[in-house]
């Protein structure tokens, strides 16, 4: 998670999976903050979606935007801590 290859454009971090011999990349934007935990929030989105019958690329592709719109949710609030309730696009 959160990685940068050597042809990620400029201002993006990426998402990389590799399954089935198919290599799949969801790219970002780079924002200023570091807050904690991101990859396990990733995880357990992910392993979320693929509970509820979702394939693998459907699954990570989701778990990236939602850590994305959380993220920009913290950035918003200026905190350190990440903004995850409730998460963006859910209904509570």
């Amino acid at each position: 998670t959160g990685c940068t290859l050597t042809d990620t454009a400029a201002g993006q971090v990426e998402t990389i999976l590799c399954a089935d011999g198919q290599l799949s990349r969801f790219a970002t934007p780079r924002l200023p903050i570091r807050p904690y935990g991101t990859g396990d929030l990733l995880n357990g989105l992910i392993a979320a979606h693929l509970a509820k019958g979702q394939a693998i690329e459907t699954a990570v592709r989701l778990a990236v935007e939602t850590i994305f719109a959380v993220l920009v949710r913290t950035q918003d609030a200026g905190t350190a801590e990440m903004r995850l309730v409730p998460l963006p696009g859910r209904a509570t």
